[in-house]
């Protein structure tokens, strides 16, 4: 379990550090990530903003 929450905590990081420096060629890719941590019950509300901006393109 807590190799799960290692796991969790690095990519969220990475996904965080993404959209602050707007690395839009892996955006999609972020989101979707950023899904599966939020259905897997971990808090990710530092995404959801960044899901609706990519739902208006």
């Amino acid at each position: 379990m807590s190799d799960e929450r290692a796991v969790i905590a690095t990519e969220s990081a990475f996904i965080r550090t993404a959209i602050k420096d707007d690395i839009v060629e892996i955006e999609y890719y972020n989101v979707h990530k950023f899904l599966d941590i939020h259905i897997s019950g971990y808090p990710a509300h530092f995404g959801q903003l960044e899901c609706l901006k990519l739902g208006k393109r």
